[in-house]
C-alpha cells in the first residue's frame, strides 16, 4: 500500500515539475521575478519527485513479507 501511494506522489510531484516549467517559459513574458519564482519551485518540486520516486522504487523492490 505504501508503494502506491509514494507512486502516487511521485506523478503528483512530476505534475508540479511540468507546472513549474511553465511557469518558467511564460514567465519571460511577464518579468524575472516570475521567473526566479518558477526555478524555485522547480527545483523544490523536482526534489519532491526524486524522493517520492525512490521511495517508491524501495518498496517496489523490498521482498514481500
Amino acid at each position: 500500500m505504501r508503494t502506491v501511494l509514494w507512486t502516487l506522489a511521485a506523478l503528483f510531484f512530476g505534475a508540479l515539475v511540468v507546472s513549474s516549467l511553465v511557469d518558467i517559459i511564460t514567465g519571460f513574458r511577464s518579468g524575472f521575478t516570475d521567473v526566479v519564482v518558477g526555478a524555485g519551485h522547480l527545483f523544490l518540486s523536482g526534489l519532491a519527485a526524486s524522493y517520492a520516486v525512490g521511495r517508491a522504487r524501495k518498496g517496489l523492490a523490498s521482498p514481500k513479507r
